[in-house]
């Protein structure tokens, strides 16, 4: 993807995300879709509700409840940085689509998490330039240039923290796709 930010075209790929993030660059295709019967037993475990949305505060009160690494757990976790951190949104709920990638919790590993990231965030950025989007949804910590997550101190933690929280009123984000978008 090539992004237009302030005037300048900036490729952007997968290597990029896996580079500041450390996800996954390569790999099988994260599956976000599929019949609702591959889904439903975890669907019940989540109490989604009838538009198939799994509610943040759930997940949070139930990671924080959480005493084992289990797969639950794992599935939890993983749907609460989906929603809060990744493919960030503005509904206070995480859709249903992504359990098609936790039904074995074993496969998480060898999905392509950062090309998730960039398809989500150029989605958003398209609905924003053409369909007058309020803001840009998806992984805007993404779009800052800074060192790799894996390498934060303390100090940097809480400076991206104050960043993330001033951000949540910031409505004049410049950055859109270019024209000759890869």
């Amino acid at each position: 993807m090539t992004l237009n930010v302030h005037g300048k075209k900036v490729l952007v790929t997968p290597l990029d995300v896996h580079n500041i993030f450390g996800m996954p660059c390569d790999g099988v295709v994260v599956p976000i879709k599929g019949p609702l019967e591959a889904i439903r037993e975890l669907c019940q475990g989540f109490d989604t509700s009838k538009d198939g949305s799994i509610p943040l505060k759930q997940l949070k009160e139930k990671l924080v409840a959480t005493e084992d690494a289990d797969d639950s757990f794992q599935r939890r976790l993983l749907l609460y940085l989906l929603r809060a951190l990744l493919c960030l949104n503005t509904e206070l709920t995480v859709n249903r689509r992504y359990l098609h990638s936790m039904v074995d919790v074993s496969s998480i590993r060898h999905y392509n998490w950062s090309q998730l990231v960039i398809e989500f965030l150029v989605h958003d950025i398209r609905q924003y330039k053409d369909k007058g989007q309020r803001g840009i949804k998806g992984c805007r910590l993404f779009l800052m240039p800074t060192p790799s997550i894996r390498d934060w101190d303390d100090d940097q933690i809480s400076i991206w923290e104050k960043v993330l929280q001033a951000m949540r009123y910031e409505e004049n984000i410049e950055v859109s796709l270019a024209d000759d978008v890869i």
